[in-house]
């Protein structure tokens, strides 16, 4: 973790009021148990205390508790930083600030953790007007920090908050009784940014990027008790230790965040897409729907700083509970984009891509789309009574005999991915050299490359099963505990409940195998590397590889950048989306939580046009509505086959493959894929301009090319205007 000492109290205020050309004020808010003579001031009934004008968007801003309301001038359309309904039943100071205010903090004092908004910190805000920038500093009095919140607001209306480290000022440890003495946990900007009371109009929703992306209908009571609070790029495995491995792997499956993005809209009002740009391996998404916590429906970020940690003492694993004590050095900033009423999904996906866009993130693929891709376990690892022994899964006349199939469709060349295609199969693949497994040797994967449209190499450069071989302790990213970093393997947790079977590498460990492969595929014409976790799987690292997660990820699009040889991405996070050539493992549904049930292709909406899209496995969860899911989210079929039959996996760290072997699930494959390909040949680089829910279980998606392509899960033919969409099937129009 990256260590900085924190500055002592100093006043910035005089600092900013020296800067020419600007405009500068100050104004008190009153705390709890404070002694000021002024009133706290909540969104009700603010008064303006600054204002910006930058084309058709004006700014007002009310100094007291940091709101603002944000109005297009050209339509008269305003966005609301926060709670407009007096009559809401919130009660406290605490309640109203937080649905109210432009900034809540968390602060640890004697062991404690409180959350509070600005107007009950008998805090005193200092403005400066610069150009279109509205630099505020912030003495939150009550708990002895002082910061600077930037607001920025741009010609299309996007409003760009920032929040630098430099400015966080605390006071110092040395010189402070434990009692005395606050620490920043976290900061909230905005929590109710494009609220919405009650049951807004239909057509109104909160969108959150959980997965392939999840919408809630705000014009339905919810059915959810529990709100979603989840961490940017998911959880950190060098914070939680062995004991948080095991709180994920138990509990219910659920996706990631890859895109730091949300939103609100409305059809009869401003609504507001959010993108968290600085710190967002460092923030959690929050939001809530009416009924919940409150009667509002709000979605927010939250900035962490310093978090709780599980702290060992011994190797049993015996520990206690601990907390950061130096915080997380980053710039916070995120940018809000105001969107008209009657905004659409797309409206927000178009924001993202238009963020990629800008900062060279989006990917640029040159590999011709394949309508199938078919990847082969070519051997795995059999204990025996005389030691390990490879067991070869797939053969060359394996390959060729499904290529020859292939060739008699109408489905064009196939992507080719092999996995175990090292010695000692996929379990006990050796980390310090590289050979072929005895099954394939380099001419056989030439002459593939030579019949296929791509081939790719499947090993886990970052995260390897524990029963690798090649490396040691020494080549392990370590926790903040000093422990090796290890981790449950999803497919496998059912039969082996360890949560050491997947272990994380250093740095160091990484590149060196990555470098070593790379020199060796690259003989093979257009081969390209298969990296399922290398960009799902973010962590800090502690000890000899020292690294926040911020590093780590940099560190890794470093490694894709110099590697010279091409990557297909499971589904990567943002930061690593320009190194994917295609985008393998890609999820078509969200976490089906009850807060948010509705999947939304949002993912793939983002992305498309720019590069191609590959599913799971489709052999571990096969059934009847495969093939339509597929089609909504615009991504070509995948398998994980074997040629030999999948009973000789039985005792090995494959096993869950329980149904591989491709002439059992050969005319599946061709059925689903042609139907497929029918369906997404007219989109083929086309990009997906919006997405639409017309009912449960039926959708449109709007192309830029002007073609519509409608889907109906329902066992129902389905009437929109003079078209009607087929039951358990799709419509292009």
């Amino acid at each position: 973790m990256v260590k900085q000492k924190i500055l002592s109290l100093i006043v910035l205020f005089a600092c900013l009021g020296a800067l020419s050309g600007g405009t500068f004020f100050a104004l008190a808010s009153e705390g709890e148990g404070a002694s000021l003579n002024s009133t706290p001031t909540y969104a009700d009934n603010p008064e303006t205390t600054a204002t910006l004008s930058v084309g058709d968007y004006r700014l007002d801003f009310a100094a007291s508790n940091l709101s603002f309301l944000l109005t297009n001038t050209k339509t008269n359309e305003t966005l609301y930083s926060g709670r407009r309904a007096n009559d809401d039943g919130l009660n406290s100071a605490t309640w109203k600030g937080l649905m109210s205010d432009g900034l809540a903090v968390a602060y640890r004092n004697d062991g404690r953790t409180t959350l509070k908004p600005y107007s009950t910190l008998n805090a005193v805000a200092s403005v400066l007007i610069n150009q279109n920038t509205l630099q505020i500093a912030l003495n939150l009095r009550k708990i002895s920090v002082v910061l600077e919140m930037d607001l920025t607001l741009a010609e299309d209306g996007g409003l760009h908050l920032s929040i630098p480290f430099r400015s966080i000022v605390e006071s110092k440890k040395d010189e402070t009784e434990a009692k005395n003495r606050y620490q920043l946990v976290y900061v909230m900007p905005y929590l109710a940014l494009g609220d919405s009371y009650g049951l807004p109009a239909e057509k109104s929703f909160l969108f959150v990027p959980d997965g392939c992306g999840a919408i809630a209908d705000l014009s339905k009571q919810t059915l959810a008790s529990t709100e979603y609070d989840h961490r940017v790029y998911g959880e950190d495995l060098g914070m939680q230790g062995n004991n948080g491995v095991l709180r994920i792997a138990s509990s219910s499956p659920e996706k990631e965040i890859k895109m730091p993005t949300f939103g609100l809209a409305y059809p009869d009002q401003a609504g507001v897409s959010a993108i968290i740009e600085g710190g967002a391996p460092y923030a959690d998404i929050y939001a809530s729907l009416a009924g919940m916590s409150t009667n509002y429906n709000f979605a927010c970020a939250r900035f962490n700083y310093r978090e709780e940690y599980y702290r060992y003492v011994d190797r049993a694993g015996n520990g206690t509970n601990d907390f950061l004590d130096d915080p997380y050095t980053y710039d916070a900033s995120l940018t809000y984009h105001f969107l008209a009423k009657g905004a659409t999904l797309g409206m927000m996906a178009d924001c993202y891509r238009s963020y990629l866009k800008k900062n060279s993130l989006l990917p640029t693929s040159e590999e011709k789309e394949a309508s199938l891709r078919l990847e082969y376990l070519v051997s795995e690892s059999k204990a025996t009574m005389f030691g390990d022994s490879e067991v070869t899964m797939t053969s060359a006349n394996d390959v060729n005999a499904a290529l020859a199939d292939l060739s008699l469709t109408d489905l064009g060349k196939p992507n080719l991915a092999f996995l175990g295609y090292q010695k000692g199969g996929w379990s006990q693949s050796d980390y310090s050299r590289f050979a072929y497994a005895s099954a394939l040797k380099e001419g056989n994967y030439r002459s593939f490359a030579e019949k296929a449209n791509a081939v790719s190499f499947d090993f886990d450069y970052a995260l390897p099963r524990s029963s690798s071989k090649g490396y040691g302790d020494g080549n392990l990213a370590m926790s903040i505990s000093n422990q090796g970093i290890y981790s449950y393997d999803p497919l496998t947790y059912a039969s082996s409940a360890s949560t050491k079977e997947r272990v994380l590498l250093n740095l160091a460990k990484t590149t060196d195998k990555f470098n070593r492969d790379a020199t060796a595929l690259k003989t093979i014409s257009n081969a390209s590397f298969s990296l399922k976790d290398f960009g799902t799987t973010l962590f800090s690292s502690h000890y000899g590889y020292l690294a926040d997660r911020a590093k780590v990820a940099s560190d890794y699009e470093s490694l894709l950048t110099k590697g010279g040889i091409k990557t297909d991405l499971g589904m990567p996070n943002a930061y690593l989306l320009k190194q994917a050539q295609s985008i393998i493992e890609t999820d078509v549904e969200s976490s089906s939580y009850y807060f948010a049930p509705y999947s939304v292709p949002f993912y793939t909406m983002v992305l498309s046009g720019s590069t191609s899209f590959y599913s799971k496995p489709l052999n571990l969860n096969f059934d009847g509505d495969t093939a339509l899911r597929l089609i909504e989210h615009d991504v070509n079929p995948s398998f994980l086959l074997t040629g030999a039959d999948s009973i000789s996996l039985y005792q090995t760290s494959s096993s869950y493959l329980f149904s591989s072997e491709y002439s059992s699930w050969k005319d599946k494959i061709i059925a689903l894929a042609t139907k497929v390909k029918s369906a997404l040949d007219p989109f083929r680089g086309v990009h997906m301009k919006n997405y639409a829910r017309l009912a449960d279980g039926v959708s449109v998606s709007l192309y830029s090319n002007g073609k519509s392509l409608y889907v109906n899960h329902t066992g129902n033919d389905f009437v929109t205007g003079s078209l009607s969409i087929p039951k358990k099937g799709y419509l292009i129009a």
